[in-house]
């Protein structure tokens, strides 16, 4: 595992998979490209960035927060 919890403190980083954790490390935290991040994970750009979207979405989820196009508020 690469990321701190207290990097991010506000967040639950407890929901996300230690590969969603490291993908978050990496992105904002070391400021790696889609291909940076995928080279020092041993997967390709997209499964990293499909990676960061799931964390993101699930995070977001935990926040209440949602930002899908189908999600329609009353």
């Amino acid at each position: 595992m690469i990321v701190a919890v207290d990097e991010f403190p506000s967040l639950d980083l407890s929901l996300l998979t230690e590969r969603q954790r490291d993908v978050l490390h990496l992105r904002y935290s070391c400021c790696l490209s889609w291909r940076g991040i995928g080279t020092f994970l041993d997967v390709t750009p997209m499964a990293a960035f499909q990676c960061h979207e799931r964390a993101i979405a699930r995070l977001r989820e935990a926040q209440g927060v949602y930002t899908s196009p189908y999600k329609v508020e009353a």
